[in-house]
């Protein structure tokens, strides 16, 4: 029988910066895009058209 994986450990041996300089990007954009709805659900709360 097949038994279940509990966890799986990934350890990477390289220069992972340019990879968390990507991530922060998208991080920034992601909040960034979040900002703008709250500010488009706050206008259509104002004025609902």
């Amino acid at each position: 029988m097949a038994g279940k994986i509990k966890g799986i450990t990934i350890e990477i041996g390289g220069n992972t910066e340019p990879l968390q300089n990507a991530l922060k990007d998208v991080n920034k954009r992601s909040n960034d895009l979040t900002k703008e709805l709250k500010d488009v659900e706050r206008l259509l709360k104002f004025n609902p058209g």
